[in-house]
């Protein structure tokens, strides 16, 4: 899969020029983020705390749609001490949607809806211990190609345990097509999160297999002061986690998991304050 997205980054990066950022600005313009909501699926456990800790650890997973039979018991493994976890490529198929909240029975999980086949729907999912204060499940404007069938994002608010409110952007990035029809995406995220005043947490499988793309999602996020965690060597070149307000403690790349076609991430934050 990995060299297929390679040869065909090799052709969109050649074959279609970089728009500029004003290319997507103007969509960003006529399409008013309300539009672009979806509804949520919500199942699993009632989140029992009201507030995150001073410390406290989030998982980051493509779980690929759930496949591989070892998936669900890795997942209990890594999320033992995780408050949340943010899946991309989830299902709420009701069988593998009861057994995951059979596996962390402190989460309570909403999945914003991509699309529905074989009688069930993908998108990204939140599962969180933590009430969400509010959360709101956004699609892309475009879709993929031939599909036409659009990635999701899952914006959920916590309650920090001195006062702040966090803000999470859980994020699956539009893939196969054209830079400027990323960068539409990247200029949505912003739109999602630049009135937010508190920490914030971005992260997710963002599709970053080109140059253009990383680039240009680095210094959108950066432009609202967001830093990038810092996997060192090995670190995976689709899945990021940007941060601000916050401390990173400690982070893995969980190396030796291999129910999924992404390896999970795990970042240990603290509050500033």
């Amino acid at each position: 899969m990995k060299k297929c997205i390679l040869h065909l980054s090799l052709i969109l990066c050649l074959a279609t020029p970089v728009l500029p950022a004003s290319a997507s600005q103007v969509a960003k313009e006529a399409t008013s983020q309300a539009s672009l909501q979806v509804p949520l699926t919500t199942f699993g456990n009632t989140a029992f705390q009201a507030t995150l800790p001073e410390r406290f650890q989030v998982l980051i997973w493509n779980v690929y749609k759930g496949g591989n039979e070892d998936l669900l018991a890795d997942f209990s493994a890594l999320s033992r001490h995780a408050h949340i976890s943010l899946f991309q490529e989830a299902i709420d198929q009701k069988s593998w949607a009861g057994r995951l909240a059979t596996e962390n029975q402190t989460y309570q999980w909403s999945l914003a809806r991509a699309f529905k086949t074989n009688g069930y729907h993908t998108g990204v999912a939140t599962g969180s211990s933590v009430l969400p204060l509010q959360k709101v499940g956004y699609r892309t404007e475009a879709g993929e190609p031939i599909t036409n069938t659009p990635k999701t994002m899952l914006m959920t608010d916590h309650s920090m345990i001195k006062g702040e409110t966090l803000r999470i952007l859980n994020v699956h990035g539009i893939n196969f097509v054209p830079n400027f029809i990323y960068y539409a995406q990247v200029d949505q995220m912003i739109e999602i999160l630049k009135n937010h005043k508190g920490p914030l947490i971005v992260a997710g499988d963002f599709n970053t297999w080109n140059p253009g793309r990383l680039d240009y999602l680095k210094k959108s996020l950066a432009s609202l002061k967001l830093k990038q965690v810092d996997f060192g060597e090995g670190a995976p070149w689709l899945d990021h986690v940007f941060f601000r307000g916050l401390v990173v403690v400690r982070k893995n790349v969980f190396k030796e998991i291999n129910s999924s076609d992404h390896k999970p991430l795990s970042v240990e934050f603290q509050s500033l304050n």
